[in-house]
């Protein structure tokens, strides 16, 4: 314990009142130095021990509020700093994010200029091929509507004889009996033979028409004979 006091009074004191012998002008010269070379840290602390120890001294408390001001424009520096780096930061990445954006339109340009030949392409042999398909399905079609055709037309022949005959057979009453039976017999034939095929082609059909035709002329002339020679056989008969 006397050992710690004699250790104060001899090392510990001298160092106290040499600090109290400092003056408030060396603690403002010291803080100024520290200023000029811009290491503010050190001036603020030799600005604080002064005013510890002068704490009215005008010089000092100007150097802290100059420090101060100097602080805050730092401070607003540093702000002004990072608000530009920022926003040079935010431009950068806009100017990335419109190349990016560029490039992929660009690309999905050719791309899409490429997918629409294609396209078309594909578009083009299914459109030839749906009409390779539609003249196969139509030609097909066609056929059927020509073997109906052709069954119409037999039938309309079949049906005009019949309605041929009737009329025949109504208008040779006083007629030559062995000729209409003839003609019937010819005409039942015909039609027989017409109804015996299945199907009738486009030239058949005509063909059976024509004959039917001639048929029917014949029967007009014979009927029309017959007319003529009843009336002279009725004269010859009164004489």
């Amino acid at each position: 314990m006397r050992k710690l006091f004699l250790y104060i009074i001899f090392c510990v004191l001298p160092f106290l009142s040499i600090a109290a012998n400092k003056s408030a002008r060396a603690y403002f010269n010291e803080a100024a130095r520290y200023y000029v070379a811009k290491d503010f840290g050190k001036a603020k602390a030799a600005v604080r021990e002064g005013l510890w120890q002068y704490p009215e001294d005008k010089k000092l408390l100007a150097l802290k509020k100059k420090l101060e001001n100097q602080e805050k424009e730092e401070q607003q520096q540093q702000q002004q700093q990072k608000e530009k780096e920022q926003e040079k930061k935010e431009q950068q990445q806009q100017q990335q994010q419109q190349q990016q954006k560029e490039k992929e339109k660009g690309g999905q340009g050719a791309e899409g200029k490429q997918n629409k030949e294609q396209q078309e392409q594909e578009q083009k042999k299914k459109e030839e091929e749906q009409k390779k398909n539609g003249q196969g399905q139509e030609s097909e079609q066609q056929k059927k509507e020509r073997e109906e055709k052709e069954k119409k037309a037999a039938e309309e022949a079949r049906k005009k004889a019949e309605e041929e005959k009737k009329k025949a057979a109504a208008s040779q009453n006083s007629g030559n009996p062995s000729s209409k039976s003839e003609e019937g017999k010819q005409a039942t034939g015909a039609m027989g033979a017409s109804a015996a095929k299945p199907v009738m082609s486009k030239e058949e059909a005509e063909r059976l028409l024509l004959a039917l035709r001639n048929k029917e002329r014949q029967t007009k002339q014979k009927i029309d004979q017959n007319k003529q020679a009843v009336p002279a056989s009725r004269q010859g008969n009164d004489w």
